[in-house]
C-alpha cells in the first residue's frame, strides 16, 4: 500500500446574513452551486449516487469544473443541527496520484445577523508524483476556495451573483450563440 500525504486548505468568510440563510444557500441549494459560484460553471443532481445520507437534502451533485471535468460529489456526513456537512469528490480528470478528495462546510452563527462559512478542502495524494505535486495542489485548492467564498458572500447578502459570476455567465452565453 502506497503512503499517502494529506493536503488540507481552510478558507473562511464572514457574511452579513443570519446563519440560517447562509446554511440554506450551502446545504438546501447544494445542487445549484453553479447558480452563484464562478468556479463552477455547471452543477446539478448526481444521477450516479443512490444512497442518501441521513438528513441530507439529496444524494449529492455533479459539477463541471474546468481542469477537473465532471465531478461525482456525494454527501458523507450531514448535520443540520450543527450546520456542517462533508462530501466526497471524484472527477473524470482527477490525476491518478490523487487517492481521495473531500470538502467540509461549516456555518457558524456570529450573532447580530452575521455568520461565518468555513470550507476545509482535503485531498490525499500518493507516491512520488503526489509528493511533488502536493504544493501545487494546495495552491490550486486555495485559488478555488477563495473566489467561491467571495461569490458566496455576495450571493447570500444580495440574492444576486457576483460580478465575476455575471461575467462568466455572459461569456458562456456569447460562446453558445
Amino acid at each position: 500500500m502506497k503512503k499517502t500525504r494529506k493536503i488540507s486548505v481552510t478558507s473562511t468568510a464572514r457574511v452579513d446574513v443570519p446563519a440560517d440563510r447562509l446554511w440554506s444557500v450551502l446545504a438546501d441549494e447544494f445542487e445549484s452551486i453553479s447558480h452563484w459560484a464562478s468556479t463552477i460553471p455547471v452543477s446539478g443532481h448526481n444521477d450516479v449516487a443512490a444512497a442518501v445520507v441521513d438528513g441530507a437534502p439529496s444524494v449529492g451533485r455533479s459539477c463541471t469544473i474546468p481542469g477537473f471535468g465532471v465531478t461525482d460529489e456525494r454527501f458523507t456526513h450531514f448535520d443540520a443541527a450543527r450546520r456542517t456537512f462533508t462530501y466526497s469528490v471524484a472527477a473524470t480528470k482527477m490525476p491518478s496520484f490523487v487517492t481521495s478528495v473531500e470538502n467540509t462546510w461549516t456555518v457558524r452563527d456570529l450573532g447580530g445577523g452575521r455568520s461565518e462559512a468555513t470550507s476545509v478542502a482535503t485531498a490525499h495524494v500518493a507516491g512520488l508524483v503526489g509528493a511533488l505535486a502536493a504544493p501545487m495542489m494546495r495552491l490550486q485548492l486555495a485559488r478555488t476556495l477563495r473566489p467561491t467564498l467571495e461569490d458566496l458572500k455576495v450571493y447570500a447578502e444580495t440574492g444576486r451573483v457576483s460580478a465575476r459570476k455575471a461575467r462568466q455567465t455572459q461569456r458562456a452565453r456569447a460562446r453558445a450563440a
